[in-house]
């Protein structure tokens, strides 16, 4: 295009230009205006890279940012591992849910996949502390396509088509949203109730946007469809892993592949599933035993299967006594002092836990005294729940740095408290305002964990 140094109807000619940003930061290509540097939202980035790297100004409506090519740009910031591998930070947002338009759609002609069939992924480096705007961008960018064959012929440079396999999932996963949506339940989705793309809070308002309407419903919040950080972060190592599948073909669900995996062990005692698997307790205080155990009746030591990882799933145990109560509560990650003042509820990693989906492998002591896997089955938590956590979280991010000695009890609240764990019993740190703090954790009471249990299918 003449007077541009790259063609807005060439993919291959946008992709070549972006290769300008890898090792650099915006800062360092492009002019921009005096009070920028401060801008530290991470949404903002995105529309800088447009404006200023790009000087393209994409069309508002539903279509791709570059409607001629046809090509989406989507930023996405990512952090390293100890093995130094980059892992995406949070989901990749793609684009708005409209609660009415979605009602008329089916997937092949969705206004997801048309705005988003092909995608040119740009990845900076998360650095806190720095600007957005002077965060090296790293990683060459990535071309990613929805499987339409029609539209890869306009791209002869290296691209990632996503597998039959993972396409299936993702659109299974639409499926499901939409019938969220057509059903008049907008105001129970989550995150977790899906396993690649999700349904992701994140209106203009944010936490006080105001809830739109829907079908004469108020209080609805705005909600966009985004591909879990655990699927992106696959999609960037693409290609140095290998993972093998949980499902036998892409029509097979990941809840059938799972159930025929567990099939043959449930009803039986743990000492004869230990027998058959090679893998016995280490004491009568094994940590970890039971998580172990149901590790290896899905797949071997130390593996991974690939549905799980881009989902983000994560394996949990529950024991049950002979009256169907859990035995313990169900813990978390351990709380940092600092980060949770500073962030919101919506970016805090609890929350994101919270929003997941998890595969829970239920053992319960029958009358006889044994042991035997019950039941295994997927669950996430429902939003009016989410909720009332937050409540629990907001209690605590308001006097962790003021009075520690006040965090929320188990005696609180029906679902969540603050407390150690038995390990971190003896570990301390320092307030601001230099109070002994025994580091702590979020759990999920013990007799929540039971009504869960219950409402299993």
């Amino acid at each position: 295009m003449l007077g541009s140094p790259y063609d807005k109807e060439s993919i291959d000619s946008i992709y070549e230009f972006s290769l300008k940003l890898v090792g650099k930061s915006l800062a360092d290509v492009a002019d921009l205006p005096l009070g920028l540097e401060n801008i530290r939202n991470k949404g903002n980035l995105g529309t800088l890279v447009e404006k200023y790297f790009f000087k393209h100004t994409p069309p508002n409506t539903a279509a791709p940012d570059f409607p001629d090519a046809p090509l989406e740009l989507k930023t996405a910031g990512v952090t390293q591992d100890k093995k130094s591998r980059f892992r995406a930070k949070e989901r990749l947002v793609l684009t708005d849910i409209n609660y009415n338009r979605i009602k008329g759609e089916n997937w092949e002609h969705s206004t997801l996949l048309n705005k988003c069939q092909i995608m040119l992924l740009l990845f900076y480096l998360y650095e806190k502390e720095k600007p957005a705007v002077d965060r090296p961008f790293v990683i060459n960018p990535l071309l990613v396509t929805f499987g339409i064959e029609e539209n890869n012929s306009r791209i002869s440079m290296p691209h990632i088509r996503i597998s039959e396999s993972d396409l299936a999932v993702i659109q299974a996963d639409w499926e499901k949203i939409k019938a969220k949506i057509v059903a008049n339940k907008s105001h129970e989705l989550s995150e977790g109730d899906t396993f690649f793309l999700g349904a992701c809070r994140g209106g203009a308002g944010g936490e006080k946007e105001p809830g739109r309407i829907q079908d004469g419903t108020a209080g609805v919040k705005s909600r966009r469809f985004a591909l879990k950080a655990s699927f992106i972060s696959a999609l960037i190592e693409q290609g140095t892993q290998d993972y093998p599948s949980l499902r036998n073909s892409p029509m097979e669900s990941i809840e059938d592949a799972t159930n025929r995996y567990f099939m043959s062990f449930v009803g039986r005692s743990v000492d004869d599933i230990s027998s058959e698997l090679g893998y016995f307790r280490k004491g009568k205080n094994h940590k970890g035993f039971y998580k172990n155990l149901a590790d290896r009746m899905l797949i071997s030591e130390g593996m991974e299967l690939a549905e799980l990882r881009k989902g983000g799933v994560e394996l949990k145990t529950i024991r049950l006594t002979k009256t169907s109560r859990a035995r313990e509560s169900m813990s978390f990650n351990t709380i940092d002092i600092k980060e949770i003042l500073e962030e919101s509820w919506e970016d805090s990693d609890y929350f994101r836990k919270l929003e997941s989906k998890f595969l829970f492998a239920i053992f319960k002591e029958f009358e006889d005294g044994i042991e035997r896997l019950w039941k295994v089955a997927y669950w996430n938590m429902p939003q009016s729940d989410i909720n009332q956590a937050r409540k629990v979280w907001e209690r605590t991010k308001a006097i962790i740095d003021v009075d520690p000695s006040k965090l929320p009890k188990m005696k609180d609240d029906f679902i969540a408290h603050v407390r150690p764990k038995a390990r971190n019993g003896q570990k301390t740190e320092r307030t601001s305002a230099g109070i002994p703090f025994v580091t702590q954790c979020f759990w999920l009471n013990g007799r929540y964990i039971t009504e869960v249990v219950r409402g299993l299918p």
